[in-house]
């Protein structure tokens, strides 16, 4: 999470980073532990007071610069504020009839968003940000410019929705002084304190919600607080202070998928077969578990008289089996695999490496241990396998 004053243009930019999940898919979301950190790839939501012409100071404009779309609404004409009755300091869920009322606000007539590059997962997109924006507007009945530009391709498993919600709510908290700490000098130079990260983080999971159904929770506190952490349902996320230095690669397989269905497809699952499923989910926990084992061990050897290169190679190596058993059990345990990321996985043990699926599944994102032996070389080479 990042803050930027524009003072000149009276506009507030706010940015938030992607994620990896290293370890814990979909067992997160049945309240087992992840591993998670961020990505340097960014969203950012810049917003700017209308002018006062009285023909454009009601409108509220949402620019999608990435797929060149703008959606309007005017406060009076939509009838905004008799939607939603704001409650700022209250994160709160949108209930399924208001949902449907805020989707209706977002297809036709309504400009932009019958663009060809407009997809189901944008206009989830546009509903969160009308819930989010009516939620935490307090009175204020001003027009304003939403401009998104990401780094993050969608629905990838790299979090980029998570990352547009917390960048949409740090957003609304700078323009309308939402401060759970009352606004203190940290939160004012551009980073949330820790109260005002954990309401920032609330409100950020609303909006996944919105978009996802039953979302772990893990994608919007990573890209809150911008760090690894590590994560549970039922104690929330913990920072890892020390983490290693690990090289990983990310292949987009660009297959596109919906992680709700993934997501409930494994949850259904899990009903219908918990003896099995049940002990699949407690492996992928106990892997997260001995992964941030694996981590205090390197640390530990360094502290006493390993050298850094000999403790990063048992680190790497230990990394790599934990990541072929989690791949094994997402894919063949919970079925959610794709023949795209075999195919990562297949190349890379043929390079000597170790790839597994990062995020949702059934496409997106793959993750590759490069270790720090590794020659440039040997990498330019994986790429370009992975190219062809």
């Amino acid at each position: 999470f990042r803050l930027v004053h524009a003072h000149l243009i009276m506009s507030v930019r706010v940015s938030a980073p992607g994620k990896v999940i290293l370890f814990g898919e979909h067992a997160v979301v049945q309240g087992k532990t992840a591993i998670a950190t961020a990505l340097s790839l960014r969203t950012s939501v810049t917003v700017t007071p209308r002018s006062r012409d009285p023909q454009q100071q009601t409108t509220v404009t949402l620019a999608l610069h990435d797929v060149h779309a703008d959606a309007k609404w005017t406060w009076e004409q939509d009838a905004l504020a008799n939607i939603v009755k704001p409650d700022p300091f209250h994160p709160a869920p949108c209930s399924e009839s208001l949902f449907s009322q805020l989707f209706s606000l977002v297809g036709p007539p309504y400009q932009g968003l019958e663009h060809p590059g407009i997809t189901p997962e944008h206009m989830k997109g546009v509903a969160a940000f009308l819930y989010l924006l009516l939620s935490l507007r307090g009175d204020n009945n001003q027009g304003f410019i939403f401009s998104v530009n990401s780094e993050l391709p969608i629905g990838a498993g790299l979090g980029s929705s998570a990352a547009f919600c917390v960048s949409l709510v740090g957003a609304l908290a700078e323009t309308f002084n939402v401060w759970k700490c009352s606004g203190c000098e940290k939160c004012t130079s551009g980073y949330p304190c820790h109260e005002q990260a954990v309401h920032l983080n609330q409100w950020a999971l609303q909006g996944e919600r919105i978009m996802h159904g039953n979302p772990s929770g893990v994608d919007n506190a990573v890209a809150t607080h911008g760090h690894a952490l590590k994560f549970t349902k039922a104690a929330g996320y913990s920072l890892i202070e020390k983490t290693p230095t690990l090289r990983i690669l990310i292949t987009n397989t660009k297959v596109p998928r919906s992680t709700k269905i993934l997501v409930e497809g494994v949850l259904r699952k899990t009903e219908a077969y918990p003896a099995i499923m049940k002990p699949t989910l407690d492996l992928v926990h106990t892997i997260s578990e001995q992964a941030l084992v694996y981590f205090d061990n390197y640390f530990n050897e360094i502290n006493g008289g390993t050298s850094v290169d000999d403790a990063l190679t048992n680190l790497e190596k230990h990394l790599g089996v934990l990541m072929n058993l989690n791949q094994h059990l997402l894919t063949g345990g919970l079925g959610v695999g794709h023949a795209a990321l075999d195919k990562v996985c297949e190349i890379s043990a043929r390079h000597g490496l170790t790839s597994k699926l990062t995020g949702a599944g059934g496409g997106g994102c793959a993750i590759t241990l490069l270790p720090h032996s590794t020659s440039p070389g040997s990498v330019d080479q994986f790429k370009q396998e992975i190219r062809e």
